[in-house]
């Protein structure tokens, strides 16, 4: 990502014997670090570069390595090392190819893996045909999503399955985790029969398989050209073996990350689990490597060329900025040795450097953050070359930072990609399967009817203004539909604004009734089968978006762009899987597609700015940027809070073999570091988050400890405002305020209306400006969606119904008077009887008011007859 240079002078040539481990500090740009090394040491010779295989954590560290060796080389052709993806904590992100190796049929013998939304699906069946616990189809589907990351779990530290009925003794247990000890049978006793009899294994099994089986290859049968495993901090069990094989081979090396062997043996015999040394240190035990005996990478890339300080002195406020990381990180048993920090002249003058390119920028909320955050990456922009990128566990604060960032036409890398279920497709296909499954709701009816991909067979401009006046006239309001395909309740009489025929409503109220047909023909109430629902729901889809002429070549726009691409491979593999899922109702289905939804990420492969990156924690651990921005940093985000285990308590964990909690904020805490030790760092938190207070990340306390003890205030040294200054003037006008004049409208006399209501007179002569609104400018205020019914619809309901009754029986009222009310009532509310409010609430006072209504019409007619029900009359007024 930044201008790196190949550096040649004095470069230390190939050597015939790695040293087993390397580290590359944190701070020191690892792919670049790297790729540099390699080229120094094996570039002149095209052929020596093509024959080194290197394993990396994840694919797109492949694929970043792969970039910088490009970069570094301005593009010229050069023949690659084999690159390969290792080991990472997504379970997605990891495999191994062994193909090519002498070894290859270990990998044939092994059973393929299962695909993870086949798994989910099995695990649900099971759950739902378990006589002991019974759960809905939509709950046994979030239960088996549950499930399937403690087989992961269980997998990845190479524990065994049959261990988990005996977990504890049954004596003293609750009846919580008996009953759980009983539910994770299905996993120790039933889920290796299912696999076995359809002949597959779980993925991480599979992956943790061929892990060890290379690594025993490589026992017996060393690697003959140089294998380098470079990023990895080995915390999988399978991979720190597979490190350690290839550690000890004469042409294979390991080269850490962010390594500090610095630290005290106190400290040492201290490590926590949410130390960021604490997963290092211990795969370099079960290496048999001393921490202090690692050499450091003795290949390092050029400065950048935007540098202007010489190199020497950068190298020196870098040491300083690592020295601060290990304090801030010093174990909590020994944090009394801050008391006795002392630098001597010259290391404090280069500690002040390094404290003028790390700055904090301290927001109120999490939205002034991402507008802060934007505004630092669009100055990166200014200077050509110039790379920025922001490192955040807060999926919620990328996605504002990337929607800030496209007011100036500027679309990020976001590394984490966008979930299907968010995407414009997956947001159409979501909107379409909740419509059908309940009663109608206006709300989602106008969401799909205005969609991009809700085509109706129209022209846009004319889908535009229909839509318009079909919402205005008839969804908005105290309305509801009497059915899913019949959207066209009764219209609305809005007097002094344009209506479009009726017959163009009428004629879109059929169209969508008959696109929609598919799925509106299914009962909602009663089980089908789920092929049957999702073929029904996708034909349902694809008729909504055709266009009025009709498909091309190209075929249906919906599966069009990245999202659409993904989600048709979503729903072909949901389609293919179909028959082994329970049958359903539409709430249930609409329920279990959005949450297989969530799993599915679509990442663009192109138009995004090549210079600005958003990045997760693990992404970033390879990338370097002349700005790194480290967002998000309150507790719950980066750090994360530990997670509770639904499965196991803390001791059941620790006596199964699954890693403690607090092992996620080690590995968060060593991304930290890494990331803080680049040259130029900004960190910004937010003070508040959703109106809640929120908590500073624990390593921006103990770094201001850190400071304090040597005498530095970290808000003096770290504090930088003007990115907040800026972001307050983004959407505020700075200039003087301008004075205008007090509205006086003027209208001519023949746009005056000359009939007024008489409850508008008063109002005109209290409020004239209204009536230049309302009349002239024909200005109404739009009723909500799904406007619940209140008192004014209340009124004009009874109001109806005493018209019809007195309509009916103008001079007489007849002996079971009381019976013919209600009668009446039920013909003129037939469309909203069924209403919950009116049946539950309205109906019952209606019952009174008739009551009343019709003792009062009795006492009344005894003694007069009306002459007329009701009228209408006007008078005229002299307004000159």
């Amino acid at each position: 990502m930044t201008n790196t240079t190949l550096q040649q002078d004095n470069a230390p040539p190939a050597p015939d014997r790695w040293e087993p481990v390397y580290n590359i500090q944190p701070g020191v740009p690892f792919a670049d670090a790297l790729a540099t090394g390699l080229l120094q040491a094996y570039g002149f010779k095209p052929e020596s570069l093509a024959n080194i295989r290197i394993l990396l954590p994840t694919r797109r560290a492949c694929r970043i390595l792969r970039d910088t060796f490009l970069r570094i080389t301005d593009g010229k052709p050069l023949m690659l090392p084999a690159m390969q993806a290792l080991g990472a904590i997504d379970e997605d992100e990891l495999s191994l190819e062994i193909s090519g190796l002498a070894g290859a049929d270990l990998e044939l013998n092994l059973p393929p893996a299962i695909p993870p939304l086949k798994r989910q699906i099995l695990l649900a069946r099971e759950l739902m045909q378990s006589n002991e616990f019974h759960y809905s189809t939509d709950q046994a589907f979030a239960l088996a999503n549950a499930l399937g990351r403690l087989l992961d779990q269980t997998y990845t530290e190479n524990l065994d399955l049959k261990n988990l009925p005996s977990l504890v003794k049954e004596e003293g247990l609750s009846d919580h985790w008996q009953i759980t000890v009983k539910f994770l049978e299905i996993l120790s006793q039933k889920w290796p029969q299912i696999l076995n009899d359809i002949g597959v294994i779980d993925q991480a099994d599979r992956r943790n398989r061929l892990l060890l089986a290379l690594s025993d290859y490589w026992q017996a049968k060393p690697a003959q050209t140089p294998v380098i495993a470079a990023g990895s901090t080995g915390s999988i069990p399978a991979t720190a073996m597979l490190l350690k094989t290839i550690s000890r081979m004469p042409k294979g090396t390991v080269i850490l990350p962010g390594l500090d062997p610095t630290l005290d043996l106190e400290s040492r015999d201290n490590i926590e689990d949410t130390h960021p040394q604490a997963t290092l240190y211990t795969l370099l035990r079960k290496m048999e490597i001393e921490p202090t005996s690692v050499p450091l990478w003795p290949y390092l890339p050029k400065p950048s060329i935007l540098s202007d300080i010489p190199p020497a002195i950068v190298e020196k406020r870098m040491d300083m900025r690592r020295f601060l990381a290990s304090e801030t990180m010093r174990p909590a048993a020994t944090t009394d040795h801050w008391q006795n920090l002392h630098l001597d002249e010259d290391s404090r003058h280069h500690l002040n450097g390094s404290l003028e390119n790390l700055k904090l920028i301290t927001c109120d909320t999490i939205q002034e953050e991402a507008r802060v955050i934007s505004l630092i990456l669009r100055e990166t922009l200014i200077d050509q070359g110039r790379t920025a990128a922001l490192i955040t566990a807060d999926r919620m604060l990328a996605q504002r930072v990337a929607a800030v960032c496209r007011r100036w036409n500027i679309e990020l890398d976001d590394s984490a990609g966008l979930a299907l279920h968010q995407s414009v497709c997956g947001t159409f296909l979501r909107l379409t399967a909740d419509y059908f499954a309940d009663s109608p709701a206006m709300g989602t009816l106008l969401s799909i009817l205005k969609h991009s991909h809700s085509r109706l067979e129209m022209q846009a401009d004319e889908k535009a203004v229909t839509l318009g006046g079909l919402e205005r006239d008839f969804l908005r309001g105290a309305v509801r539909l009497k059915s899913h395909d019949d959207i066209l309740p009764a219209r609305k009489d809005r007097d002094g604004l344009p209506k479009q025929p009726e017959q163009d409503y009428k004629d879109l109220a059929e169209t969508f009734k008959t696109l929609s047909a598919p799925l509106a023909s299914l009962d909602p109430h009663q089980r089908h089968s789920f092929k049957d629902i999702l073929t029904a729901h996708i034909q349902l889809c694809e008729n909504l978006a055709t266009p009025s002429g009709g498909l091309d070549e190209t075929g249906n726009p919906l599966w069009r762009d990245d999202d659409g691409e993904t989600a048709a491979i979503f729903m072909a593999d949901l389609m293919s899987h179909s028959h082994t899922m329970p049958d359903v109702t539409l709430s249930e289905y609409a329920k279990i597609l959005e949450s297989l939804m969530k799993a599915v990420t679509i990442r663009s492969p192109y138009g995004t700015h090549p210079r600005l990156h958003i990045l997760g924690q693990l992404e970033a651990r390879l990338i370097n940027a002349d700005t790194i921005i480290m967002g998000g940093l309150n507790e719950g985000s980066w750090p994360p809070e530990s997670p509770n285990d639904m499965w196991m308590s803390r001791p059941m964990r620790k006596d199964f073999g699954l890693p403690s909690p607090e092992r996620s904020v080690g590995l968060a805490s060593h991304d930290f570091v890494q990331a803080f030790c680049h040259r130029n760092v900004i960190m910004t938190r937010a003070l508040r988050n959703d109106g809640a207070p929120t908590r500073p990340a624990r390593w921006l306390q103990r770094l201001e400890t850190v400071l304090k003890a040597l005498g530095i205030d970290m808000k003096d040294a770290c504090s930088h405002e003007i990115y907040r200054d800026w972001e307050q003037q983004l959407d505020h006008y700075t200039g003087e305020p301008i004075q205008i004049k007090r509205p006086e409208p003027k209208p001519p006399v023949n746009a005056r209306p000359n009939t007024l209501y008489v409850t508008a007179i008063e109002k005109w002569m209290r409020d004239p400006y209204s009536i230049y609104a309302r009349y002239i400018l024909g200005l109404r205020k739009l009723d909500d969606i799904e406007q619940p019914m209140g008192a004014a619809e209340r009124g004009n309901m009874l109001h109806s119904v005493l018209e019809a009754f007195v309509d009916k029986y103008p001079r007489e009222l007849p002996a079971n008077a009381e019976e013919e009310f209600l009668k009446i009532a039920r013909e003129t509310l037939a469309d909203d009887i069924e209403d919950d409010v009116l049946k539950n609430f309205w109906w019952p006072r209606i019952i009174r008011a008739g009551q009343w209504f019709v003792d009062y019409e009795r006492q009344w007619r005894s003694k007069a007859s009306p002459c007329i029900q009701e009228a209408e009359g006007s008078y005229t007024l002299d307004a000159s």
